[in-house]
């Protein structure tokens, strides 16, 4: 699940629990967001996505992931007072104000996710507090007059607040990737449960995808023989259900629901879209062209949380 690299960018989570039954007469897609919030899941349901929400702004533009890398580059130990040094606070601080306002939101059931945010809370806390320090002492070129001697001394214990909140940040994703199978599994069993096909296999189908293109972490694996047949096989899965969504789709539209699948049916195209890219991409042998792969992939995943 989760991981935007920085070659390959894409949407960490999908909140596909927002997909309704759609293959039901006078169903309202359009208020699948407003209805779920009258589950009594509801209230996890939404501190889960604004966990998700956490996540991807830490490993964003700006974020924990991002700055660690460009403090790391800075190399402030090798440095003289006579060098340029960059370092501000990108969006840390801002990502741990929203992190913190979410662990305090209502919604049980999750305590070991709670905990990996509590953990990754604590380990924010110094970084945001010697880096906004820092940032102040780059920026105003206090460094030329110390002899850069602030900068050295403090390096390594940045350096290694840095690294602790990375390893709080993964153990973080670790306990989303855990609460979003819960919720994938439980999904998948009201639709089934439910007789909704339609809403079943594009579900599925999304699942799959994620899966496949979580095996790509950076632009080596598409040439990576293992990982090239393991996605092979994960495809095939995938097509398999997608053949499933295209005759579910099908009955649901001789029943006289045209409107209702709609949205479920274009999620199926962008996805074959995908599998198409995919195979143009190793057919090219280009690695660039995952980037076509991850663009389908993306856009199924839009379509799937717009109202429709």
């Amino acid at each position: 699940m989760l991981l935007q690299r920085v070659a390959f960018t894409f949407i960490t989570i999908a909140t596909i629990a927002n997909l309704t039954a759609c293959n039901k007469r006078n169903s309202n897609p359009a208020k699948a967001v407003e209805s779920s919030y009258d589950d009594p899941d509801a209230a996890q349901l939404r501190k889960f996505n604004a966990y998700v929400s956490s996540y991807n702004g830490l490993i964003g533009d700006s974020g924990l992931v991002h700055e660690y890398q460009i403090y790391r580059e800075a190399e402030v130990s090798r440095k003289s007072p006579n060098d340029s040094i960059d370092i501000g606070t990108g969006l840390i601080e801002k990502e741990r104000d929203k992190l913190k306002s979410t662990r305090a939101m209502p919604g049980g059931g999750a305590s070991d996710l709670d905990a990996a945010a509590d953990k990754l809370i604590s380990a924010l806390d110094p970084v945001v507090l010697q880096l906004s320090g820092l940032a102040v002492y780059y920026s105003s070129k206090a460094y030329i007059e110390d002899k850069l001697a602030r900068g050295k001394r403090e390096d390594a214990q940045m350096l290694a607040e840095f690294k602790t909140a990375s390893a709080a940040l993964t153990d973080f994703n670790t306990q989303l990737e855990r609460e979003s199978a819960r919720r994938e599994g439980l999904e998948l069993e009201k639709s089934k449960a439910n007789g909704d096909m339609v809403g079943y296999d594009t579900k599925l189908a999304l699942y799959q995808a994620k899966g496949f293109i979580e095996l790509f972490h950076s632009p080596d694996d598409t040439s990576n023989a293992v990982v090239i047949a393991q996605a092979d096989a994960r495809i095939s899965e995938l097509e398999k259900t997608l053949a499933a969504q295209r005759d579910a789709v099908a009955k649901a539209k001789q029943a006289g629901h045209d409107s209702d699948v709609v949205g479920y049916a274009s999620v199926g195209d962008e996805l074959t879209e995908m599998i198409g890219n995919y195979r143009q991409m190793k057919q090219l042998g280009r690695a660039d062209k995952f980037h076509f792969v991850i663009l389908a992939y993306n856009a199924a995943i839009n379509t799937s949380n717009e109202p429709h």
